[in-house]
C-alpha cells in the first residue's frame, strides 16, 4: 500500500508527525486518551499534522466510510484543518 492509499490512525503526536512525514493521511483518534487531557491533546494532534480528531472508533469508521462525524467533542469543526478549507493541508480521505 502506498502513503498515497494509506491512513495512520494515532493517539501520540509522535505518532502523527511519523505517519504525517511518511505522507500518510492521518487521523487523530482520543479514545484512549484520559478525558481531562483531551482537548490538550486534540490541539498538540492537530498541530502535528492530524486531518482530523475523534474521540472514538466509531467516528474513525465515520470518516472512513465519509459519513458526517457525530460529534467531535475535543474539536472545534470551525478551527479544525480538516474542515477549515482555508488551512487544509490534507486530502480527502482514501476510498
Amino acid at each position: 500500500v502506498s502513503a498515497q492509499e494509506a491512513v495512520a490512525v494515532e493517539d501520540a503526536v509522535a505518532g502523527v508527525r511519523s505517519a504525517v512525514g511518511a505522507g500518510i493521511w492521518t487521523i487523530g483518534n482520543l479514545a484512549f486518551v484520559p478525558a481531562p487531557e483531551r482537548a490538550e491533546r486534540a490541539a498538540a494532534l492537530r498541530a502535528a499534522g492530524a486531518g482530523a480528531v475523534t474521540d472514538s472508533w466509531a467516528e474513525v469508521a465515520d470518516l472512513l466510510e465519509g459519513a458526517a462525524p457525530t460529534a467531535y467533542s475535543a474539536t472545534d469543526p470551525a478551527t479544525d484543518p480538516a474542515t477549515d478549507p482555508a488551512t487544509s493541508t490534507d486530502r480527502e480521505v482514501p476510498a
